[in-house]
């Protein structure tokens, strides 16, 4: 006979081992945003989004739920256009790991915090992905806001 209590310890310590991954993953992120915020003043900030597909159809099923996908992207913080610029596909398990990043042509899995810090190290080095950094990095400031005259300094008309 099937004994259950011990099928239920193992999934316990499983749930337990992908909460701990799972964690891993955001801290190697966090990491990262933190080291690229550092060495472009703020400029830069790397996150994983979910982002909807486009339809390219001429007769789109309005009714049809819209397919959705997680991507790393990169944003300017500071900058007027600060939309989130997908940079690579970013998949998950279930459990954490494995994750899969893939870009240009390249698809690394990763199935811990040195082969994930490791995917991400050659995602920045990546010329065409380094470009579109140097983009948002070069967007421009929002304009200042206008001064507009301090109505205690204006004449009183007389």
């Amino acid at each position: 006979m099937t004994d259950f209590r011990v099928a239920f310890k193992a999934g316990q310590d499983a749930a337990i081992q992908a909460d701990l991954s799972r964690k891993e993953i955001d801290d190697v992120f966090s990491v990262v945003k933190e080291q690229l915020a550092e060495v472009t003043d703020g400029k830069v900030d790397i996150r994983r989004l979910q982002f909807t597909k486009q339809r390219y159809s001429n007769r789109p099923n309005v009714f049809a739920p819209r397919e959705k996908f997680w991507a790393i992207a990169v944003r300017n913080p500071i900058a007027e256009d600060n939309e989130s610029r997908q940079i690579a596909l970013w998949e998950q398990g279930r459990t954490g790991y494995p994750c899969k990043i893939s870009w240009g042509g390249v698809d690394r899995t990763c199935h811990d915090r040195e082969s994930l810090e490791g995917c991400l190290a050659s995602l920045l080095e990546d010329a065409v992905v380094a470009e579109k950094l140097r983009g948002v990095m070069l967007l421009p400031p929002p304009p200042l806001p206008q001064n507009e005259p301090d109505d205690s300094s204006m004449p009183t008309p007389s």
